[in-house]
């Protein structure tokens, strides 16, 4: 999205009341990337959903985004972009023996906020998910949750071994989340920082955050390397810049 404001009237709605747009119901948020059947050797078939909502009403919540510009003039002039982001709970990859989902992932908030006085330009975003990892202990399974947050010094995601980490018994044999997914990682401070660039000169601050939390599962069909999917949760980007 480009907007430009002028004459310091805001061009998208106000910080009081921003644009919005939401997301109800159970089909919405609903994706499957057709596993083949041999792929039942992790529990997968072609029926199963990949990423899913659980079943909700049509007036359950399941995603909203939110956004402003606006800008001020005079002396102290300035632009700004902000805007928020949140989901309720997805399960990724249910299976034979994890009906819930092997991961479960929640976007509790995620703000994003560029702004730029044209002598000093910043952003700012932030954030707050929740993950749940099935781990199977040897004769049952329960879920570890991780709480995320823009504070974190480290992602905790990243000490998840994913070769070692069981999911479950399928077929007797042990599965492990490798099996599943290729990536797995949540944002820190530090890795925020880094997606923050400054535009115009200095004039202007530019961010793009490709997820919050995000991951990626193996390819789901045989002989298909692109039909892996990604769960990317808090996809945002922003930009303003004053050259008054």
């Amino acid at each position: 999205m480009s907007v430009k404001t002028a004459g310091g009237l805001p061009s998208v709605a106000t910080s009081a009341s921003p644009t919005s747009a939401s997301a109800y119901g159970s089909a919405d948020l609903w994706f499957t990337n057709r596993p083949d059947v041999a792929d039942s050797a992790l529990g997968l078939s072609q029926s199963t959903t990949v990423v899913r909502q659980p079943s909700s009403t049509g007036t359950t919540l399941q995603a909203r985004a939110s956004a402003h510009a606006s800008s001020t003039q005079g002396a102290g002039h300035s632009g700004t972009v902000s805007m928020a982001a949140s989901t309720a709970w997805l399960e990724v990859l249910p299976t034979s023996f994890a009906g819930n989902g092997l991961v479960q992932m929640r976007l509790a908030s995620a703000a994003l906020t560029c702004s730029s006085t044209g002598l000093v330009a910043s952003s700012t975003p932030a954030y707050t998910a929740e993950v749940r990892v099935l781990r199977w202990n040897g004769s049952s399974a329960s879920y570890v949750t991780y709480s995320l947050s823009s504070a974190q010094a480290a992602d905790p995601l990243a000490a998840i071994d994913m070769s070692t980490w069981p999911v479950g018994q399928n077929n007797g044999r042990t599965v492990f989340l490798g099996e599943y997914l290729t990536s797995f990682a949540s944002q820190t401070a530090s890795s925020l920082a880094a997606t923050k660039s400054l535009t115009g000169g200095g004039h202007g601050s530019d961010t793009r955050i490709g997820s919050m939390v995000g991951l990626t599962t193996v390819p789901l069909r045989q002989g298909e390397d692109l039909s892996n999917v990604n769960v990317q949760l808090g996809v945002m980007t922003c930009g303003a810049e004053d050259n008054r």
